[in-house]
């Protein structure tokens, strides 16, 4: 593991309040309800830090609708605010991620990226247990494909 991603995972926790061992540990941070895993993906001269959660799984009888709009949400990142959605193997359940580049980020960077994360989460956790409010749902146009699903 680069020693950079550790460095970054103790400067976000000291940014933000948390003991910087622990998280280094854990490697999971929990906002606004979410658990969200963080991992590091690359070698020992460069790599991402990986962020992600799991978002729950639609019900049956919706299950193909949701599904068409998490691919048409991924489409160019329009519905994501440039994270990914995806489903997890064997299980049906949502998950969402983004990664980040290590080289030069700081525990502050890590801290805008997850607070921006964390809406992308509350919205599609909210749409695949099928608790978003309509009117959020019409709120956004940037996400015409939700409306009326």
């Amino acid at each position: 593991m680069l020693p950079a991603y550790t460095a970054l995972l103790r400067d976000f926790a000291a940014h933000v309040g948390l003991d910087p061992g622990i998280l280094a540990e854990t490697q999971e941070v929990v906002m606004a309800g979410i658990a969200i895993g963080l991992a590091f993906e690359g070698d020992e001269h460069h790599g991402d830090l990986l962020y992600f959660a799991d978002l729950g799984a639609p019900s049956p009888e919706r299950a193909l609708p949701v599904y068409k709009a998490l691919l048409e949400a991924n489409h160019f990142w329009v519905g994501t605010s440039g994270a990914t959605l995806a489903l997890q193997p064997d299980t049906g359940r949502v998950i969402c991620c983004g990664s980040m580049a290590v080289a030069g980020a700081d525990g502050a960077d890590l801290a805008v990226r997850l607070d921006a994360f964390i809406d992308t989460l509350l919205f599609w956790q909210q749409y695949v247990s099928d608790t978003l409010p309509q009117t959020q749902a019409s709120y956004l146009p940037a996400w015409p494909m939700l409306a009326g699903a």
